[in-house]
């Protein structure tokens, strides 16, 4: 055998090579697409079920038909219904999570036009028994600082002020929300200094 016939056989076994690693991207990029819509389709079923049943009446075999993925799909990517809820509202409650930099004041607008944005997402929360997860959420980027106990005792305020305002199903506006709780805070806040009940 000659070295040129050698030669061409390693350039064959490279490119056949190189050819099975692009089709072993092609394949992982592809089932990462096919998971992707998998969850979309997921998500969706649970959405669409809970237009026509409550939290607790839908099962997990509900999802599963509504979805049209199999069986295996789902718990490969969900334990529960409780964890597709929680995808669900993941990115919503991270864009409150992460715009919470600023003065009371702008905290307060920016969590009440988001909670306005996504009221009905937020009863469905509500509604599951998963809201606490958006207040445990919040603690815990806290720490455990005495600046921490005071983060905390304004998520738990920020937290149950939206929670009720929600429930109340009013029409009320954010602007309008942020300003009653600050009076009830400046209320709260001279009850502290007189040493009086609000």
């Amino acid at each position: 055998m000659s070295t040129l016939q050698g030669s061409e056989r390693t350039e064959r076994g490279n490119l056949s090579m190189q050819k099975s690693v692009d089709r072993r991207s092609v394949l992982k990029k592809n089932n990462l697409q096919a998971n992707l819509e998998a969850k979309r389709c997921i998500k969706s079923a649970l959405l669409a079920l809970l237009k026509k049943k409550s939290y607790d009446e839908i099962r997990m075999t509900d999802i599963i038909n509504k979805s049209g993925v199999s069986r295996t799909c789902v718990y490969n990517n969900y334990n529960s219904k409780d964890e597709i809820m929680l995808d669900l509202y993941s990115k919503t409650i991270e864009t409150v999570l992460s715009s919470s930099v600023g003065t009371l004041d702008s905290n307060l607008t920016r969590l009440f036009n988001i909670a306005y944005q996504h009221k009905a997402y937020i009863r469905t929360l509500i509604d599951a028994g998963l809201a606490t997860t958006f207040l445990d959420s919040l603690n815990a980027r806290s720490g455990d600082t005495t600046e921490s106990f005071c983060s905390a005792v304004m998520n738990g305020l920020s937290y149950n002020a939206v929670i009720e305002w929600v429930k109340s199903d009013t029409d009320e506006s954010p602007q309008s929300a942020v300003k009653r709780v600050k009076e009830a805070l400046s209320r709260l806040s001279k009850s502290i200094e007189t040493g009086e009940e609000s």
